[in-house]
């Protein structure tokens, strides 16, 4: 398939990863971070900090489903570090408590759970501050009431699987996480975090 750009891929290799076309799904995932290489580039000439952090984040997440582990740590701490930037100058306010996720995120995917969790102790009912937790106390109970709510969410939400684009993590990659930390089947199984 040819695209253009990095939703389209991303739309695409959502819906080959649940159709089990793994091989395809990475290579519309590698293409996706490769188009958002093209999108940051033409960014950086003229925006700020704020614009360019949430593609480098999507890149960061495209490189993770493609199963380009290394590549994608690099890429998710390039993220955090803007996010850093971002809530010290606190220039946008409005937006302070996006990057405040965002921001859990990028320290979910690093593993840095402990400050995860402590920076995100107003949030816990947020994904990634939840998981962390479920994590360092190894809490599988926590985690499949994770998964129901996830699925809870989605469905409130009438979000299926593959459906959605532009957001810096979809839904239903933490309901992929939550599988795979139970040791249940998963769509990322072929991910070695």
């Amino acid at each position: 398939k040819k695209f253009i750009y990095a939703g389209d891929c991303e739309v695409y290799g959502r819906a080959c990863m649940y159709l089990d076309k793994q091989e395809e799904s990475i290579k519309a995932f590698r293409r996706a971070a490769e188009l958002e290489d093209i999108l940051i580039e033409r960014i950086r000439l003229g925006s700020a900090v704020g614009d360019i952090s949430r593609e480098v984040h999507r890149k960061a997440n495209f490189l993770r489903l493609a199963g380009e582990v290394k590549e994608a740590k690099d890429v998710y701490r390039e993220a955090k570090e803007m996010y850093e930037q971002l809530l010290e100058e606190n220039k946008y306010p409005y937006y302070r408590d996006m990057y405040i996720e965002r921001y859990l995120c990028t320290l979910f995917f690093l593993k840095e759970y402990e400050k995860c969790i402590d920076l995100g102790k107003d949030k816990e009912e947020i994904y990634p501050v939840a998981f962390s937790r479920a994590i360092l106390n190894n809490d599988k109970d926590a985690v499949g009431n994770l998964i129901d709510r996830i699925k809870r969410h989605a469905k409130e939400a009438k979000v299926g699987p593959g459906e959605e684009d532009g957001t810096v993590i979809a839904i239903w990659d933490w309901y992929e996480i939550g599988l795979k930390l139970l040791g249940l089947p998963s769509r990322i199984d072929y991910i070695d975090w």
